[in-house]
């Protein structure tokens, strides 16, 4: 070829690259971070999390090395549950598994018992041990989830003092702020010497978690959380709000990524649904109208991620590659047929 059509294929690959990462950016994001930890011997990202022979998944991070995360094993209990659902059963032990660990683990304190952290999480200054409203109320769906299989009461006996720690003020061992004008909080990460971040996913979350509870058990106890926990988003959302821009992730100002500005959106369609409050329908669709920097964009505009960066190198050495090929055979087909 000549070195012009060499040009244009650079130039055409150039293009293609800036707009096909806006399409394969979620795809060729996770074949990167597989092909960093297979170089690098390290996970990317944080989340990466592997199971030992029960099923039971570690959170693997760099700062905090291998470790149990209660937040990861709820998830992991209901992606093995919906897949047992789903026609697959072989799933439900491993379910059966993750509840167990979570029923066993649990830190009893007095009246209630919280899912305990033991790790450092400098974020929000959590030391440990710490605790999460998000991870206790999640669990409860699982603990439910759990006694609906087997009918096993111990189940349901964990999911109560569980329960019970939303009734309990972070600074006294629970998760909650209370207050009696505005509702009460139920915080993610809860430690007493920690940063008040006020999540807004993890309040949801918890919210959720605690209906479902409800909704299987009748507690009257759960339902008058629930309706706290509803008061308390009421009166706080519209912090949560920019005039322009992502939903907030906390109350100091972090915005979401795309990911969580999705999980707040879907979020607020389910709780709309709950409660009928159509303030949760205003903020829902006043996100959802939102759109993030398209790759391209992220790319023209200062500081750049690397992550950014290798996503579109991939994407521009895929097309060049493809069009060399293209090009290739198409030159060989013509000089077979001039031939």
């Amino acid at each position: 070829m000549t070195r012009n059509k060499y040009i244009i294929i650079l130039i055409v690959s150039f293009i293609g690259a800036s707009v096909a990462g806006n399409f394969t950016e979620k795809k060729v994001r996770a074949w990167i971070e597989v092909l960093y930890e297979v170089v690098m011997r390290k996970p990317m990202v944080y989340d990466i999390s592997q199971s030992d022979e029960k099923g039971i998944p570690f959170l693997i991070e760099g700062k905090i090395g291998r470790q149990r995360n209660p937040m990861t094993i709820c998830n992991k209990a209901l992606s093995y549950y919906a897949k047992f659902i789903a026609g697959d059963s072989s799933q439900s032990i491993l379910f059966l598994n993750c509840a167990n660990w979570l029923a066993d683990s649990l830190t009893h304190l007095n009246s209630f018992s919280v899912l305990s952290y033991n790790y450092n999480w400098p974020v929000y200054n959590m030391v440990a041990p710490w605790r999460s409203g998000l991870a206790n109320g999640v669990s409860l769906q699982v603990f439910i989830k759990a006694h609906s299989l087997t009918k096993d009461e111990k189940y349901l006996i964990a999911g109560k003092k569980i329960l019970n720690s939303f009734y309990v003020e972070v600074k006294a061992g629970g998760v909650s702020y209370k207050t009696n004008s505005i509702g009460w909080w139920f915080e993610e990460y809860a430690d007493e010497g920690g940063v008040s971040s006020k999540v807004l996913n993890g309040h949801m979350f918890a919210m959720v978690g605690i209906y479902d509870y409800y909704t299987y058990t009748k507690d009257s106890s759960a339902n008058y959380l629930f309706l706290q926990g509803v008061k308390a988003l009421k009166n706080d959302l519209a912090n949560y709000d920019q005039l322009e821009g992502p939903s907030l992730y906390d109350r100091l100002g972090t915005p979401t990524n795309i990911k969580y500005h999705a999980i707040h959106i879907d979020l607020l369609d389910r709780l709309f649904v709950i409660t009928g409050q159509p303030l949760f329908n205003f903020y829902a669709d006043k996100w959802r109208v939102y759109k993030h920097p398209s790759l391209l964009t992220r790319l023209t505009t200062l500081p750049i991620k690397r992550i950014d960066m290798a996503i579109w190198i991939f994407n521009f050495a895929f097309i060049v590659s493809l069009t060399l090929t293209f090009s290739y055979l198409f030159l060989r087909k013509q000089k077979h047929t001039n031939s």
